[in-house]
């Protein structure tokens, strides 16, 4: 048996490295930050459709559960990031693979801290997912179980924003208090100056609780009211076909299809507004939105809802969040007003971190790979 572990450990020396992260599935914003973070060894259980096909960087392999669990319980690593516990559907995999690091830290002498980076801002009876008095009751039985788990498995805790504190606090007050809030900001993007006229960009999953339909419900308005407005729209979703055909006929609408992750910034930079009506559906409510942090970046406007987790500053900042679901006419109007009144995009981007908030959440998680 150790025979066979030595000669895993020369065949995959990387799996001695110090700190590890564990990705359901991999997207493209964690690849930005592994490729910066080439000490970290990432463990991939799958990939998330807006990676599309890009490669995975040094330091990250794709594996199994069981293979997984394997090696973190052969080499606990020092430092080992799970999802957070309000990932619902992968809390049952996260606390066994935890579990399994901290039993072979324990045999092998070498204590293994689990610390995780926590974004959900959805109640426990809606991540439940059953409806009624029933959710209730099954929401209030688990939370005290919940919340003796994540006291028990997790050492430190980063929050992306404030509505995941207050959601975690809701659930595990203790868990919620020992953590630290860095809100989940982008860095300004050198694009953020390029001229750009009365165009709105919808990016991302083409699906209804992007609010995708309202949206496309609410444009005619808009072209009313702002005749020389355009509307592009780029990515993926069971909503393509649909949106192919209404753009078809309509030289102010565009559908671009998926757009390589690195390429969104530069179509980003073109637009004044950027549409982000997500409404929440089933267990599902938006937790920051990647197309608003890009958005930002590059100095863009955001008309978004209440649901993201970021819905509190983007207001204080100026831009437009309208309520949780919003009608046709409601959205409409806050485009509307976008186009006509935009912040300045040097306003938008002085509001920004100089490093990226979950790259700051990455170094507060593990120290040790960011000196």
């Amino acid at each position: 048996m150790w025979k066979h572990k030595a000669r895993d450990m020369k065949r995959e020396p990387q799996w001695r490295r110090e700190d590890v992260i564990v990705f359901p599935e991999l997207r493209a914003l964690q690849v930005d930050m592994l490729s910066a973070s080439p000490e970290i060894t990432a463990l991939c259980l799958g990939r998330k459709w807006d990676l599309g096909d890009t490669p995975l960087p040094p330091g990250a392999i794709e594996l199994s559960t069981f293979r997984a669990l394997f090696r973190l319980w052969s080499f606990p690593p020092a430092v080992l990031e799970v999802p957070e516990p309000l990932f619902v559907r992968e809390l049952p995999r996260s606390l066994l693979l935890a579990a399994g690091a901290r039993l072979g830290g324990l045999l092998s002498g070498r204590p293994v801290v689990v610390v995780t980076y926590a974004i959900e801002n959805n109640d426990l009876q809606s991540l439940v997912g059953l409806p009624g008095i029933r959710g209730r009751w099954v929401a209030r039985a688990i939370r005290p179980i919940l919340a003796l788990l994540v006291a028990i498995i997790y050492g430190r805790v980063i929050f992306g924003s404030p509505s995941a504190q207050r959601a975690y606090a809701r659930v595990a007050p203790r868990f919620a208090s020992k953590g630290t809030l860095l809100l989940e900001l982008p860095a300004v993007d050198g694009r953020a100056h390029l001229e750009r006229g009365q165009t709105v960009a919808f990016v991302g999953e083409l699906a209804n609780r992007k609010g995708l339909p309202l949206l496309m419900e609410a444009w005619p308005l808009v072209e009313r009211a702002v005749p020389e407005a355009r509307l592009v729209i780029a990515g993926a979703g069971p909503l393509e076909v649909d949106v192919r055909d209404w753009c078809a006929s309509w030289s102010s609408r565009s559908f671009l299809g998926m757009v390589p992750h690195d390429e969104v910034p530069n179509l980003l930079a073109g637009a004044r507004v950027l549409a982000a009506p997500s409404i929440r559906e089933g267990r599902w409510r938006e937790q920051i939105g990647r197309p608003i942090s890009e958005a930002l970046a590059v100095g863009v406007t955001v008309v978004t809802t209440t649901e993201t987790g970021l819905a509190d500053w983007l207001r204080n900042e100026g831009h437009v969040v309208l309520s949780a679901s919003p009608s046709a006419t409601e959205l409409a109007d806050g485009v509307i007003r976008a186009l006509r009144e935009p912040l300045d995009p040097s306003v938008v981007t002085r509001s920004l971190p100089s490093r990226h908030g979950r790259y700051s959440a990455h170094d507060a998680l593990h120290p040790a790979g960011a000196q």
